[in-house]
Order: C-alpha cells, then sequence, then structure tokens
C-alpha cells in the first residue's frame, strides 16, 4: 500500500514534522534580531535628539546670559 505522503522520509514519516521546530527556532532568532535593531536604532536617534536639544538649550542660556 502507497503512503500519501509528498515529502517521505526513507521510512515513510513526513520530514516537514521534523523540520518545524528548526523552522520555529530560525524564525525566532530572526524576529529577536530585527528586534534588537530596530531597539539600537531607536535609542540612537533618541540619544542624538537628546543631545541636540541639550546643545540649543546651552547655547540659548549662553546667549541669554551674555
Amino acid at each position: 500500500m502507497e503512503s500519501n505522503n509528498p515529502f517521505p522520509d526513507h521510512d515513510g514519516t513526513d520530514t516537514r514534522l521534523h523540520r518545524t521546530p528548526a523552522i520555529a527556532w530560525l524564525t525566532l532568532l530572526i524576529t529577536l534580531t530585527l528586534t534588537a535593531l530596530a531597539w539600537h536604532l531607536v535609542n540612537k536617534g533618541v540619544e542624538a535628539t537628546a543631545q541636540a536639544d541639550f546643545k540649543n538649550y546651552v547655547d540659548r542660556t549662553h546667549d541669554a546670559v551674555q
């Protein structure tokens, strides 16, 4: 009797079931990597904005004192 399995292994088991955990871990790894990259870029932008705001504040107060 022939199996209806479209991707039979040597013993007739479905190899897609064996790959599922690997795909899940790979997806999780990619997601976490992209999240970390986005977090880094946002924090870098926030820091640059804060530094620019502080510099403007210092320049304005320095000009006001003189």
